[in-house]
């Protein structure tokens, strides 16, 4: 049998009703479970899934006809202390037990890589006045940990709790975009998930669409960790590559295998995907957080812009808006990193106020003269991967990105 325990508030007759029937739900729609079709996945494990919740303590039978959504009554089970609610799931047969307990196996324990993974619940978090709610302790038959703070803006620790000395800890940089899908965007999800809700349909709701790119940290200096191979997450892994160093999260509709994106032309999706440029922008945006340069590795952080023709999960015509939007948003916003001899902070330009140039043109010209002829800032670029050097009168991310994926140094003005 698997037991969950919940620290939320306890059950009313209105939450009774909700996770008795589909499609009615009285929780939060910023919340999760907000559709109210989530509990009747129990029964792909359980006949007799259990809900004790003083006052009230019932069942679902569903091995009679309408089980399913009407609760029975049950003799009250213990809750443990500090826990409000406890659910039991006694198992079909020992097959689904073993299936759940391979599910549970982590990741780096897996050949193929796709297991139990620790950076889901990184999705579930929610911060509120520099607290932290969400599932921060977990605890699985073979591996416990909790997720804290980082010390940065937008950072978080997930650390294996053993008795080793040096125990497993990761550093992530969460970040999300938050946007309200338009009314057909929202009848393609609904129609796409045979939800039926007038009201869902009419008000809508807020949808998330989130990043989590894992870091290193060197002494004091923040990297990304650039061999990382990013998947699409939908609340769980899927095992879709997405060609990026960091995984994105959403609400994408994918098939029961998890390869695939249903529809990914559907307006649902395209919505999603839209929001990729902005959290690209994020990225750098949050680098800028950054005004000591001895505290962040910006050349590595800057080769997280994509390579466009590597990624392959998207269709060409809803890349090529992607990557037209995050063109278009680089270029409105201050992100080109310089970095003064005077005072070693680090100070940001638009594109069209920089020249990017190479080691060689600044040795044969000279700094000054380039900045005089052209009137704009040196940016200096370290030369592409096949060594070619490259001139650019103008920072303009349509060409580095589809020329080469350029490495920023240090820049000295």
């Amino acid at each position: 049998m698997l037991r969950f325990y919940h620290d939320g508030h306890n059950f009313t007759e209105s939450d009774v009703n909700s996770i008795s029937f589909i499609n009615l739900s009285n929780k939060d729609k910023d919340k999760v479970g907000f559709m109210g079709i989530g509990f009747k996945s129990a029964f792909e494990a359980t006949e007799k899934p259990e809900i004790h919740s003083p006052p009230f303590s019932f069942l679902f039978n569903n091995s009679v006809e309408g089980g399913f959504i009407l609760p029975q009554n049950t003799k009250p089970k213990q809750i443990k202390n500090s826990y409000t609610t406890l659910i039991c799931v006694a198992f079909k047969n020992q097959n689904i037990y073993e299936l759940i307990n391979r599910e549970l196996i982590p990741e780096e324990q897996i050949d193929d890589g796709v297991g139990f993974s620790r950076k889901t619940f990184l999705h579930l978090l929610k911060e509120n006045n520099n607290k932290l709610s969400g599932i921060t302790d977990v605890e699985t038959p073979y591996v416990k940990f909790n997720i804290t703070k980082g010390e940065s803006s937008c950072t978080y620790k997930i650390n294996d709790i053993t008795n080793e000395e040096e125990a497993r800890s990761e550093i992530w940089l969460r970040l999300e975009k938050q946007f309200k899908p338009n009314q057909t965007q929202i009848a393609d999800f609904l129609a796409s998930r045979n939800i039926k809700n007038e009201e869902l349909e009419k008000v809508g709701w807020e949808e998330i669409i989130s990043t989590i790119i894992p870091l290193t940290k060197k002494g004091s200096i923040y990297s990304p960790d650039t061999e990382y191979n990013g998947i699409l997450n939908v609340y769980l892994p899927t095992k879709i590559k997405i060609g990026l160093n960091f995984d994105i999260q959403g609400n994408f509709i994918v098939d029961a295998t998890r390869k695939n994106i249903k529809n990914i032309h559907g307006e649902w999706n395209k919505g999603l995907f839209n929001n990729v440029s902005n959290l690209l922008i994020d990225i750098f945006k949050w680098c800028k957080l950054f005004s000591n340069p001895e505290l962040i590795d910006l050349p590595n952080f800057y080769s997280l812009i994509p390579e466009w023709d590597k990624i392959e999960f998207i269709p060409p015509n809803i890349l090529e808006n992607i990557k037209s939007n995050f063109i278009k948003l680089f270029n409105s916003n201050q992100l080109i990193p310089i970095e003064t001899n005077s005072s070693k902070k680090i100070h940001y330009k638009y594109p069209y106020e920089c020249i990017v140039v190479d080691n060689v043109i600044l040795d044969l010209f000279g700094k000054r003269t380039i900045e005089k002829l052209s009137k704009k800032k040196v940016v200096l670029i370290v030369g592409s991967k096949t060594g070619t050097s490259i001139l650019f009168s103008k920072f303009l991310l349509l060409c580095t990105v589809c020329l080469s994926k350029p490495q920023f140094s240090r820049i000295y003005l």
